[in-house]
């Protein structure tokens, strides 16, 4: 019955998708992918490239910027929908999650000095390694809170080891971007490691997000069968999927109903928002893969003590 509960709400998420305007989204992308085609081709060309497409041919460049989407893809996918959780289905408000991640903050304005400084110590390749591990154990630490949960016990330590992985990570990886091409492109590197990691983000979350509303749903008709929710009912709130945590009872059930409601929306929510941070926690661990595989050229900052 689940199964068929799971792949009812499938259909009609993908169904919803068509009523919608598919066609549109549709003809945008293909629009989209023209204009790609069009960018690199002209780039090929010009003998004054906005982005010139060689700096992709070394290694530790394109690596670099690999291992970037990867890891700001994992790192904003999982911002995005951690605050749902605590104020929807936890009940902070926005104040208390706001606070919530200043474990994370505070590791990252004060320790990447420290990081980057580390650089001319340890090989990058090593520290560009080891940052993604421990931002994958941060994510996946992050599927283990449940509901009504205690911060000190259950967010705060996921936050906190990923807070840790993002310092070993955000300065190295800009110092050997930078390091990876020559003094006067320095610039351009930094420009396109910043725009890749934007537009990895904001993928992310289009694509996590597309992906939630199709789990919410299925785990929400699951959850509103088991707490004996009608299933007319049931199906008129899944169809509202799209509202994921944020979605409420109707205003003419009963209070019981109601109240299964409720909780069936948390449980949902939390079950789908586990799935995302464990995608985002794979997608760490391939910028781990990503740095180990393509960085073995990198190398070490100059001391700016030492003399040329």
């Amino acid at each position: 019955m689940f199964r068929t509960a799971r792949l009812n709400a499938m259909a009609t998420f993908f169904s919803g998708l068509l009523e919608q305007g598919t066609g549109r989204r549709l003809n945008l992308i293909l629009l989209s992918i023209a204009a790609l085609a069009i960018f690199v081709w002209r780039e090929r060309r010009t003998r004054t490239p906005i982005l010139p497409l060689r700096l992709f041919r070394s290694p530790m460049f394109a690596g670099a910027n690999l291992m970037t989407c990867l890891l700001y893809a994992a790192f904003s996918g999982a911002l995005y929908f951690l605050p749902f959780d605590m104020i929807q289905v936890q009940g902070y408000s926005a104040t208390e999650a706001g606070a919530a991640l200043l474990p994370m903050t505070l590791l990252l304005g004060v320790g990447s000095a420290f990081a980057g400084s580390a650089m001319r110590r340890v090989n990058p390749r090593t520290l560009l390694t080891i940052g993604p591990l421990v931002s994958a154990v941060g994510f996946f630490a992050l599927a283990a809170p449940g509901r009504d949960t205690a911060y000190l016990t259950d967010f705060f330590p996921a936050i906190s080891i990923l807070g840790l992985g993002m310092t070993l990570s955000v300065a190295p990886l800009t110092t050997v971007v930078m390091n990876s091409v020559g003094n006067d492109e320095v610039g351009l590197a930094s420009g396109v490691n910043n725009t890749l990691a934007r537009l990895a983000g904001a993928l992310a979350v289009a694509g996590l997000t597309a992906l939630a509303i199709t789990w919410f749903s299925s785990a929400l008709v699951r959850s509103l069968h088991e707490a004996g929710v009608p299933r007319q009912l049931a199906a008129q709130l899944s169809s509202h999927a799209t509202q994921l945590a944020g979605l409420r009872a109707p205003d003419n059930v009963g209070i019981p109903i109601a109240s299964a409601i409720r909780t069936s929306v948390a449980n949902a929510y939390v079950h789908t928002f586990r799935l995302l941070v464990v995608v985002c926690g794979l997608l760490a661990l391939g910028s781990a893969l990503t740095a180990w595989l393509c960085l073995g050229a990198a190398v070490r900052p100059r001391d700016p003590r030492q003399p040329l």
